[in-house]
């Protein structure tokens, strides 16, 4: 999801790339698409693979992807991850966040990784615009917190938007544990899915209408 604007994984050594166009390089989340990017050696392969199951964009979307989604790349990015920055910073300050999970901060395990990999065409760090936290509480008392927590960014907030998708115009949240990664009993604290747990993809909107709907809600749930 960090797309090539933010890392290059041919470059780190990969020999087979595959990437969306529907997220971050569409960027407005009105069009789908796919590619693949292969040595030579793997195009009569793939050539097949299309041809029997008819993978191909369609001509509408390439269109609206390359005049729209391709040009305006740069731009949104650089906007997004500098909003992205700011929030996660921001979150990680708060005593109704646990942990907050973003390449961009320096407490993430593999910040000095992301410091090597996440680079834009200008060499400056580029940690992607999608942060994970989660909220403070123990047991019953947090689930409830996270669905308070949800429930009012659904009814109150001005731009954070809960839905499932990312890498819009626009800012999304989610709570993975409910909504994209549902799994019933015990199969999602195996998984590693926390009640608690947030998927925030940053838009482009102002930072401070972000910040302030997620401090609104953080404030209800502490009542």
């Amino acid at each position: 999801l960090a797309t090539p604007y933010c890392q290059r994984p041919l470059a780190n050594g990969a020999d087979v790339v595959v990437h969306s166009l529907t997220k971050n390089v569409m960027g407005f989340g009105t069009d789908m698409g796919g590619i693949v990017v292969a040595p030579a050696s793997l195009h009569a392969a793939m050539r097949l693979v299309r041809k029997d199951f008819g993978g191909v964009v369609a001509p509408r979307a390439a269109w609206n992807i390359l005049v729209y989604g391709l040009s305006s790349l740069a731009v949104r990015m650089d906007r997004q991850i500098g909003t992205a920055l700011k929030v996660a910073a921001w979150l990680e300050n708060q005593p109704q966040v646990a942990r907050v999970h973003y390449p961009g901060l320096k407490s993430h395990p593999e910040h000095d990784v992301a410091r090597r990999q996440m680079v834009d065409f200008k060499g400056r760090f580029a940690p992607g615009l999608m942060i994970y936290f989660e909220l403070a509480g123990n047991g019953s008392e947090l689930a409830q917190r996270s669905a308070r927590f949800m429930d009012f960014l659904a009814t109150q907030s001005y731009v954070v938007t809960l839905a499932v998708s990312l890498g819009q115009a626009k800012t999304l949240i989610e709570a993975p544990s409910l909504m994209t990664h549902s799994v019933y009993g015990d199969k999602a604290s195996t998984a590693g899915l926390s009640v608690s747990a947030m998927r925030l993809a940053i838009g482009l909107e102002d930072p401070d209408d972000i910040l302030f709907d997620l401090d609104a809600a953080l404030k209800h749930i502490g009542q």
